[in-house]
């Protein structure tokens, strides 16, 4: 849920439109997984526990030490999209390794469902690479060219 309460201040500091759009489509996506994810957990018959986790926390903390170095300058979109791939990157690992241990539990329905994850996940990561060679990377390499 973590991520879900920083990426509304992520979009925020985005000066690009478009980037602020994908981070608050991510925002929605996120809220889904959640729910999604609660139902795995019905297939196995547990119940959640709020765990902290600590890469998780290092990244989401890096996303914004990282965008309020840059808040105010195209720079920042970059840095946004660099930073929320890492965070898309960390959670491809964890679900790729969740699908397959569903798989050999035998749990499909729990599998289907990481693995449906995993494939919006990855789709995120496209959109923001998509965002970033669409100019934005360009443009931050042009403003720190200029401003040093």
């Amino acid at each position: 849920m973590r991520i879900a309460n920083t990426l509304p201040r992520l979009a925020r500091m985005a000066a690009s439109g478009k980037l602020r759009d994908a981070l608050l489509f991510h925002l929605k996506e996120t809220r889904w997984h959640v729910t999604r994810i609660e139902q795995i957990f019905d297939y196995f018959m547990e119940t959640p526990m709020r765990k902290n986790n600590k890469v998780a926390i290092g990244l989401l903390q890096d996303c914004e030490d990282d965008a309020a170095d840059f808040v105010g300058s195209p720079t920042v979109n970059a840095a946004l999209i660099a930073a929320v791939q890492k965070l898309e990157h960390y959670e491809m690992a964890s679900l790729g390794c969740l699908y397959e241990w569903a798989e050999i539990l035998g749990n499909f329905d729990a599998a289907v469902i990481l693995r449906d994850l995993l494939k919006d996940v990855r789709a995120t990561d496209d959109r923001l690479t998509d965002l970033a060679l669409s100019g934005i990377n360009e443009e931050a390499l042009a403003h720190m060219v200029l401003c040093p």
